[in-house]
């Protein structure tokens, strides 16, 4: 006899659904059987009768990408003719987690405009339209993506951790080396192959000195740098010579060699934080200074003098490559990301900066071409925003050390020069570098854009000069005296900003010296 919740008391014709399952791998309580039962007990209960299943097992619910099943729903609903009038979903969650709200609220708009409801089964109200609804499924696709958010802080701040008390979290271990799997008690469990993951928590993994041959390899390519003097091209094709291969039979190439010689774990120490990535962005670079480092954490199977003397070489190798090895490193550059900008170029350790490249070839793209990588977009002006943009991090320094040598109080994020400042507590100031453009009749202007949502109570312009080497003058204004938050300046400002130009930035120098005698003043 059926339980009374399985009983379906309408006799109507029964409606066409489609079920769209999800499940995460850190959701296994949200298994696809799961889904599916709940999703079958609401179909009978609701007049409904499932017709096609949509499935994307394994996937996060971050973004739209990668997820084939949900694209397949979409794409068949807006076609006009799914052969279904509802899909029906466990919950919100499972619809996605994205980041933004809107996001998710955007792919049910299409079901809805083509006609097809979208239904929640697990769900305490009823997904139809009404204020309540409306504002209930609001903050509930709110604490979705928030979820993911909490989710990835705790992941990362647990990885640091365990990193910090010397276990590794990559998942190569890189040629020389091995990945050892241990417990909870560091006793040793075996060696993982590639591919192969821990199986329980409390598990964990440290790197052990892979086999001897290899082993000997590594140290003979650090000899090669530090007593040879060879350049890591000539390493790479010395080694492929010989039929020395990296690991998995691949050739050696610069990028391979170079974290062979970089990376601290070969000299014993965990490190960890090269690279950040959060909720399916892009990796960023971190600085070293935020990088988890765990010292002699595994045993060495490189001497620390013939480490650091390598370090050495390349360092002073990086400004004097020769044209073919800049060209070999901007095209290994190039097949990691696809394409090449000046900042990438700035953050990579085995080129020389970008201005270097430029003085050797006297222009950036040229550079690019040599390397097979054909842009589209004026990398001149690319390459003057860069070095604007240099120009005003180090202008932004110097206020700061000017103020503080003076005696001075800050109130600023360290590392965002964008913002505003409050210096003494008493007065916020804005700081904006801009360039010099020239008209097509000849004239320079320099054009100012200060974000509305950035409020002050003073601006520093500091107009850069053509040679985009210094600058120009500065221009010290009260925010209530800015005509306009974007405008174009001549190269000679008339009218009522004259009188606040000024060739240095003493004139804000001379306001935080009367702010401080101000304070001090009985």
């Amino acid at each position: 006899m059926p339980s009374p919740v399985s009983v379906r008391v309408d006799t109507q014709p029964l409606r066409r659904a489609a079920q769209y399952i999800r499940m995460s791998t850190e959701q296994q309580s949200y298994s696809p059987k799961n889904q599916a039962d709940a999703i079958a007990a609401y179909a009978f209960r609701h007049g409904f009768e499932i017709v096609r299943t949509y499935s994307d097992e394994g996937k996060s619910g971050l973004t739209f990408d990668g997820r084939k099943a949900l694209q397949a729903l979409v794409s068949d609903i807006v076609s006009g003719a799914p052969g279904f009038e509802a899909v029906i979903v466990y919950d919100v969650s499972r619809w996605g987690r994205f980041q933004d709200a809107d996001e998710s609220a955007h792919y049910e708009f299409l079901c809805r405009r083509a006609g097809v409801d979208v239904l929640y089964c697990a769900e305490q109200f009823d997904n139809d339209g009404s204020p309540v609804s409306t504002i209930v499924k609001g903050m509930k696709r709110a604490m979705a993506g928030e979820y993911s958010r909490e989710l990835g802080v705790k992941v990362q701040a647990g990885k640091r951790l365990a990193a910090a008390m010397g276990f590794f979290q990559g998942t190569s271990a890189g040629y020389g080396l091995r990945r050892m799997l241990v417990d909870e008690r560091r006793n040793r469990k075996g060696i993982l192959k590639t591919g192969q993951r821990k199986a329980l928590n409390t598990d964990r993994i440290i790197l052990v000195p892979g086999p001897q041959e290899e082993v000997k390899v590594v140290n003979r390519i650090y000899r090669m740098v530090v007593d040879g003097d060879m350049s890591i091209l000539a390493i790479a094709r010395s080694l492929n010579a010989r039929g020395i291969t990296a690991l998995e039979g691949r050739p050696w190439t610069k990028d391979l060699l170079t974290k062979v010689l970089t990376r601290e774990r070969y000299i014993g120490h965990n490190v960890y934080g090269y690279t950040h990535e959060r909720l399916k962005e892009k990796p960023q670079r971190v600085s070293s200074d935020d990088w988890v480092v765990a010292e002699d954490a595994f045993e060495p199977i490189v001497p620390k003098e013939l480490f650091y003397a390598a370090q050495r070489v390349l360092q002073d190798r990086r400004s004097t490559q020769t044209a073919e090895e800049m060209i070999e490193g901007l095209r290994t550059l190039k097949e990691r990301h696809g394409y090449l900008t000046a900042r990438m170029i700035d953050k990579e350790t085995s080129l020389p900066d970008s201005e270097t490249i430029v003085r050797r070839f006297g222009r950036l793209v040229n550079a690019y071409h040599l390397a097979g990588y054909h842009p589209k977009i004026d990398h001149s002006f690319v390459m003057q925003n860069n070095k604007v943009r240099k120009l005003h991090t180090e202008l932004c320094r110097a206020v700061r050390n000017r103020i503080r040598q003076l005696g001075g109080t800050i109130e600023a994020h360290p590392n965002n020069y964008n913002g505003p400042i409050l210096i003494n507590g008493l007065f916020s100031l804005i700081i904006r570098a801009v360039r010099c453009e020239r008209t097509r009749h000849g004239h320079l202007r320099w054009r100012v854009n200060i974000r509305k949502s950035f409020n002050a109570d003073m601006f520093l312009i500091a107009r850069v000069n053509g040679e985009v080497r210094g600058f120009r003058d500065y221009i010290l204004v009260p925010s209530s005296e800015f005509p306009h938050k974007h405008m174009s300046l001549p190269e000679t400002v008339n009218g009522p900003l004259s009188p606040f130009v000024s060739a240095s930035i003493d004139p804000l120098l001379n306001m935080v010296r009367q702010t401080l005698v101000t304070e001090v003043a009985p």
